[in-house]
């Protein structure tokens, strides 16, 4: 008996970026390449041809569903296989697919766990995850409805199973998710949905996360109590635990730390090993100041992680986030090495957390470690080289131990980075100034007038590095300016003031 076959079928528009890494990731497994363009102006199409594709152009019109089942319509294998352009199939699992339909009838569509990158570091500890029907039998019954983030549907028999694969998804980072308009797209489809469907509860869902994740979090909270409201199907519902979780997590974000709790409890009854909704009862036992409650409850997020799940997760809450608030609740308890066995456990997860590293680094600075704070400290540097507070913090370890020259050789690199932050130049200039520079000083408190020269407090000191240097018309010169510009700072001024 023949080997059954399968079709890959996609939609895509201007995916030359990803499309190439998409296809290899399938090759030896599909038979078949179906590519629906819904208007591509880069080499999109050139790219599919490569690997043999057959490319039909759709006209798009805000409806995911018909895109999809015009690809379905081209597809002449047994088997599909659904991708998006910017996914990955997990080469390792190509023999558990392989064996799932070797074994299966025409009468089950299978799950696939989706990993989706928070980041562009691709680490699976900084990601969601959930399951989607992926693989499906080819059947004239088995087509797509909604508008947004369809599903498959049929009017013959359909069951529904687990395939242990997996897809990389990386079109939900931050970065894409602004590129893209992938926020705003999303919501004006979901309320055309609502519009059409008012009582899908699965649509406020949708709406919600898609709320969340804009930071709209009062419209959120609305959505997702409304999508609760709406499912009459609580026991057998995969969004609904999901729902509660994130509802819990906007709640706490507003500062409603009671509300929180109770629907972030709701969740958990709904899917006792749901360890997003654990997370989440945690960070409002948190706000509620109940410690011992919330280690309690981030520790469960942590011993349900293993545990299989269907609903939309975040996997850094039964992880990495999980080990930080730990860190943090100890911290603050004065409990330094707890806290910081933590903070060592989620970098075990995730080396490049800055969150992680910093903290280890404070841990670090208050036992005294100096030098594991100042490599703390430096990684996370290296990771976010813009980051102000990083800077600072190591500016204050470098004053601490002695270390005067990389204090002012980090400040010069923030200045390379923020040339118009007053700030910056004023505080080289005055560490210059107190060490006796009085050229550099004079140099970067010029820099610091010319982004602002109304302030009379640089006008005095630039003064001060003038007379030391014997500079004494210029120096007059700046103090009559201070003076104009505030008369009270030179009162009680005497020339004793440039030494001191």
């Amino acid at each position: 008996m023949p080997a059954p076959t399968i079709s890959l079928c996609m939609i895509v528009k201007n995916e030359e970026k990803f499309l190439e890494n998409c296809l290899k990731s399938v090759e030896g497994l599909v038979e078949e390449i179906i590519l629906v363009d819904t208007g591509s102006t880069d080499k999109t199409i050139d790219i599919g041809n490569k690997f043999g594709a057959k490319s039909y152009h759709f006209q798009w019109c805000d409806d995911f569903a018909a895109a999809r089942n015009a690809s379905l319509d081209k597809a002449t294998c047994d088997w599909i296989l659904v991708l998006d352009a910017d996914e990955e199939l997990d080469r390792n699992t190509i023999p558990q697919i392989k064996k799932t339909i070797r074994s299966s009838d025409l009468l089950t569509a299978y799950f696939i766990k989706v990993v989706n990158y928070l980041d562009e570091s691709d680490d699976p500890a900084n990601s969601t995850e959930l399951r989607i029907v992926r693989l499906f039998p080819n059947r004239k019954d088995i087509r797509y409805k909604r508008l947004i983030h369809e599903e498959i549907y049929s009017e013959g028999i359909l069951r529904k199973s687990l395939c242990d694969a997996c897809i990389y998804h990386r079109g939900y980072t931050d970065k894409l998710h602004t590129e893209r308009n992938k926020g705003e797209r999303n919501v004006n489809l979901l309320l055309n949905s609502i519009k059409q469907e008012p009582d899908n509860s699965f649509h406020y869902y949708n709406l919600g996360v898609s709320y969340y994740v804009q930071d709209r979090l009062e419209n959120s909270i609305e959505a997702f109590k409304t999508a609760q409201e709406k499912c009459d199907y609580p026991r057998t519902s995969i969004f609904l635990p999901s729902s509660y979780s994130l509802c819990a997590a906007a709640l706490s974000r507003l500062g409603n730390y009671k509300e929180a709790k109770e629907q972030a409890e709701k969740g958990i009854a709904l899917s006792p090993y749901f360890y997003e909704a654990y997370f989440n009862l945690g960070k409002a036992w948190v706000g509620l100041k109940e410690t011992d409650k919330a280690i309690e409850a981030f520790k469960m997020a942590l011993s349900t992680a293993d545990k299989p799940q269907f609903a939309v997760m975040d996997r850094g809450t039964g992880g990495w986030k999980a080990y930080c608030e730990l860190g943090l609740l100890h911290l603050n308890e004065d409990k330094l090495y707890d806290a910081l066995r933590y903070f060592n456990m989620g970098l075990i997860l995730l080396p490049n957390s800055t969150k992680l590293l910093i903290n280890a680094a404070h841990c670090y600075r208050k036992l005294k470690f100096y030098e594991h704070a100042k490599d703390s400290f430096l990684r996370a540097h290296q990771i976010e080289p813009r980051r102000l507070d990083i800077c600072y913090d190591l500016i204050e370890l470098y004053d601490k131990v002695g270390l005067y020259e990389e204090v002012i050789n980090l400040f010069e690199e923030m200045m390379d980075y923020y040339p118009s932050n007053k700030d910056l130049f004023f505080v080289v200039a005055r560490r210059y100034d107190c060490t006796g520079n009085y050229k550099l000083a004079i140099h970067y408190y010029t820099q610091t007038l010319v982004l602002d020269e109304e302030d009379p407090s640089v006008y005095f000191y630039r003064a001060r590095c003038y007379w030391h240097l014997g500079s004494t018309g210029k120096a007059r010169k700046d103090l009559k300016r201070a003076h104009k510009l505030n008369s009270e700072l030179l009162k009680g001024f005497t020339l004793s003031d440039f030494y001191k």
